[in-house]
């Protein structure tokens, strides 16, 4: 897919995944984020320590950026933001970052890096639109959409949605290479925007939405088949297509709900005024991730895990809901002086909140993961067996239930789950307690696999 605009002005800062240490995932599980998480008292406000610390805490797969003012930090400032480090890991990581050749990579570093990242085929793969401002003078002034991968983004571009008054409104896209636990890959069509603020510019995000939208039926995207994702500022007022028309536009091509990721206390909206004693009137639901309708299914969204606590519609990082405690228990493969800290969210001119959504499209794992309703089908050699079916419910816990099922010939079992055996994203084992004293076989789907007994099954959770 060739770019539809020449003058894309991209960097690709890299040529190979990063090796960073984070959390483990299952194979095809896809943590995405977007977020426009500039602060600073600078003009224009620009990627300063807590909008860095907060990417580096979420640990994500692929994140979609707005406002990309990057500017390289001092080693007295590397130390004020993300020091004195305390830890061997933020040491090297801060020492490295001091010594990168470009403020991309400086950034790069410290947001998704790693202890290993002394080169950059070590970071993330990076993908940085044009300047929004037309007049080349102003080159300090640009503040362009990026989407950084974990994995290999295989081609990019950008799309012009608007020009006025000397000042360009681009989309950003990557085609990104995700692994799949078949050995197959799985693309994703990731697009990232950022559109006007303010009520009185209504019309303009309209006008916004609309050009987006015909550029991506002109891109040769199959809406029916390629994963598409949305993550994008829209500035949006309200989740009401009546109230803010441009959703009208998006409609065409995305699901708009009904699953908004919501923070601690429930909320959907993604801009920083959010305490009771703000005007409710500004408190806005500013950021998207959006999906086509095929794939805005329960089934092929997890979801994301915050410390003990899980949201199962995606997930609002305000980091002013956490103290230093928490954010050090439960975010402990982040480097001390990388974590976010609990008043990042509320700093000077950080005016949105991170929006996070964790996807699984490859459903061809022996580990699936499953929603209500879903069915798992498979044949057991004929005899009387006694499965089980253990669910995960958090990370070292799962949920055993049985069933007897008798004089098993050739015939097929269906297995549905009901609201109460699963939360949707549940990693799901089933099992044959009967195979003998020491070993079970394990049906996951139509894969079967001879393992360990029950303690090792659980150990798979």
């Amino acid at each position: 897919m060739e770019p539809v605009n020449g003058d894309v002005g991209a960097v690709v800062a890299s040529s190979e995944p990063s090796s960073c240490q984070r959390t483990t995932r299952p194979a095809g599980h896809v943590r995405v984020v977007t977020a426009n998480l500039t602060s600073g008292m600078q003009m224009p406000a620009g990627y300063e320590g807590p909008g860095i610390r907060i990417l580096r805490t979420l640990e994500p797969d692929i994140v979609a950026m707005q406002e990309c003012v990057f500017r390289r930090f001092s080693w007295d400032q590397l130390l004020a933001e993300f020091g004195p480090p305390g830890d061997a890991a933020t040491d090297e990581i801060v020492r490295l970052a001091d010594n990168a050749s470009t403020d991309i990579q400086q950034f790069q570093l410290l947001a998704f890096g790693s202890r290993s990242a002394r080169k950059a085929s070590d970071l993330f793969y990076f993908e940085i639109g044009p300047s929004t401002v037309s007049d080349q003078n102003r080159r300090a002034d640009v503040a362009p959409n990026c989407i950084a991968s974990r994995y290999p983004i295989v081609d990019h571009g950008a799309w012009l949605l608007e020009e006025q008054a000397g000042t360009r409104r681009h989309a950003v896209w990557a085609k990104i290479e995700v692994p799949a636990s078949d050995g197959h890959p799985i693309y994703y069509w990731v697009v990232t925007a950022h559109f006007s603020s303010g009520v009185p510019k209504e019309q303009r995000r309209y006008t916004q939405a609309a050009s987006l939208i015909q550029f991506i039926k002109n891109s040769g995207i199959d809406r029916e088949k390629d994963i598409l994702i949305l993550g994008a500022d829209l500035n949006t007022i309200s989740r009401d297509p009546e109230q803010e028309t441009c959703l009208q536009e998006f409609k065409e091509v995305f699901q708009l709900g009904p699953w908004f990721p919501t923070d601690e206390n429930g909320s959907e909206n993604t801009n920083t005024f959010r305490s009771p004693d703000n005007d409710p009137s500004v408190r806005r639901p500013l950021d998207w991730i959006l999906l086509t309708s095929k794939y805005n299914d329960k089934k092929y969204q997890i979801p994301v895990q915050i410390g003990p606590n899980y949201f199962e519609n995606g997930y609002v990082f305000d980091t002013r809901f956490y103290s230093n405690e928490f954010i050090d228990e439960h975010f402990s493969t982040v480097p001390r002086g990388l974590r976010a800290r609990p008043g990042d969210s509320g700093m000077p001119k950080m005016q949105h909140l991170a929006v996070v959504k964790q996807f699984a499209f490859d459903r061809s794992s022996p580990l699936q993961t499953v929603c209500y309703g879903d069915d798992f089908n498979f044949t057991p050699a004929p005899g009387s067996h006694d499965l089980h079916h253990v669910t995960r419910a958090s990370p070292q816990q799962g949920t055993t239930h049985r069933a007897t099922v008798a004089n098993v010939q050739t015939s097929s079992i269906n297995l549905i789950f009901a609201q109460n055996d699963v939360r949707c994203g549940d990693f799901v084992v089933i099992f044959d307690g009967n195979a003998s004293a020491e070993k079970a076989t394990l049906f996951a789907g139509t894969r079967n696999a001879n393992i360990d007994h029950v303690k090792d099954i659980k150990s798979l959770l």
